[in-house]
């Protein structure tokens, strides 16, 4: 092995290293801004697109929320498909407290949950997935 090869796998080594520690920084000093309230949604499913909705009840500390899922209620339908919204205070399940990653997302079984944007969220229609 040549030393420019050397010194260029030694170079490569401290960039990761630098890169590392500095996304480890980032997390540390990450503050979730959700607030009590703010409505998560989560979209999953193979073969078809379900919707899931959850109200933030309770903020506990920087990083840590709880949240419950909520109903949802139905806008426009098309063959197949149905437009969705949630419908804060109707909860369908237990609290369950949750860590707050970058970005304001939560994770979930499949995936991540994020701060719902207000706007009616497709799903594939009752009947119509397996």
């Amino acid at each position: 092995m040549s030393r420019a090869q050397i010194d260029q796998t030694a170079q490569g080594r401290h960039s990761s290293l630098a890169y590392k520690q500095e996304r480890r920084a980032k997390r540390k000093a990450f503050a979730s801004t959700l607030k009590v309230g703010d409505i998560l949604v989560y979209s999953w499913g193979y073969e078809q697109t379900n919707i899931d909705y959850f109200e933030v009840v309770a903020v506990h500390g920087p990083r840590a929320i709880t949240i419950r899922p909520i109903g949802q209620r139905t806008g426009e339908s098309e063959r197949g498909s149905a437009r969705v919204a949630p419908a804060p205070g109707h909860y369908t399940g237990p609290p369950e407290r949750k860590i707050v990653g970058e970005g304001n997302s939560v994770r979930m079984e499949n995936g991540w949950a994020h701060l719902w944007d207000g706007k009616l969220d497709y799903q594939t229609a009752t009947g119509w997935g397996h």
